[in-house]
């Protein structure tokens, strides 16, 4: 009976050791994993911040080497076009801007003018609503940006290597010891130096259009009257009535116009027929008397 009792007590001791060392195990394994976990959600949390650091980083560098050089092509029908072209100009000095080239035109049915200049880019937006405001008949725009960032950059590192060669360049001019070798020293300096103000000039042009804007004016009236969509169908008819008969004219006026300078090689051209026609007539004369006078001999 005691040993019974012993046996038993051994067999729960056993249980009991076996639970506590399965709960100790599962303990530790879920600590493990609960370490695991917490390392991976840090890697992670690293990793996302600096992805976020490295995304922030590059979209400053991209605004930074970002370079934009706006063109805007803009096209107004007006009803007076002096009026129209003193409103542009005044425009223009309004946002501190200029004029580089102005011309005009007239047309059998139109007058109207084109403007290029230069506004600066800050204000490009201020300069074309400017010119909406002064209520056109027709109004449209076209506005592009070309992104130079990269080339200027480009050119700027090749600028910094070709100071390098030409300070490298200069020293061994320095250095040479024959004329043969300053001659050639001097022949690649000349090279690279022309190379420097190619470089120098390029980005100095790119500075000047990412400062000012290139804007290209269009300005058109029709004469005779507008035929705009607002008219009523009398007006737009009478307007095309007009346009009509001043074609014709302007037809006329041309053709007597070219008449007129064709004249004098008109009237030597039929001198120079009549010339002609005459010796010819004076042949087959002469060549009939002799034929008759043949005839009568024999």
């Amino acid at each position: 009976m005691k040993k019974t009792m012993l046996l038993f007590l051994l067999i729960i001791a056993g249980l009991l050791t076996g639970c506590a060392g399965v709960s100790e195990t599962e303990q530790k394994s879920a600590n493990t994993e609960s370490d695991t976990a917490k390392y991976m959600y840090d890697v992670n949390t690293t990793k996302n911040e600096a992805k976020g650091k490295s995304a922030e980083k590059n979209a400053a560098s991209r605004s930074a080497t970002s370079k934009l050089i706006y063109n805007a092509d803009l096209s107004m029908e007006v009803g007076d076009f002096p009026k129209a072209q003193k409103q542009v100009e005044s425009q223009v000095t309004a946002v501190k801007g200029y004029v580089l080239s102005f011309s005009d035109r007239l047309d059998s049915d139109s007058v109207g003018g084109y403007f290029e200049v230069k506004v600066p880019a800050e204000q490009l937006q201020t300069f074309i609503d400017g010119l909406e405001a002064l209520a056109p008949l027709s109004f449209s725009r076209n506005i592009r940006a070309d992104d130079v960032g990269e080339e200027y950059v480009d050119l700027q590192a090749r600028l910094k290597v070709k100071q390098s060669v030409e300070a490298r360049m200069l020293q061994l001019m320095e250095q040479a010891t024959s004329s043969q070798d300053l001659m050639s020293f001097a022949v690649k300096l000349g090279e690279i130096q022309e190379e420097i103000e190619a470089l120098k000039g390029r980005i100095q042009y790119i500075d000047r259009n990412v400062a000012f804007s290139t804007v290209n004016i269009s300005l058109s009236e029709r004469l005779y009257g507008q035929s705009d969509s607002s008219a009523s169908y009398g007006s737009k008819l009478w307007y095309e009535l007009k346009a009509g008969v001043y074609g014709i004219f302007e037809f006329l006026a041309g053709s007597l116009l070219f008449m007129m300078g064709a004249l004098p090689t008109l009237i030597l051209l039929a001198i120079s027929i009549a010339v002609v026609w005459w010796i010819w007539r004076r042949k087959r004369k002469n060549v009939g008397v002799h034929d008759e006078h043949r005839v009568n001999e024999q």
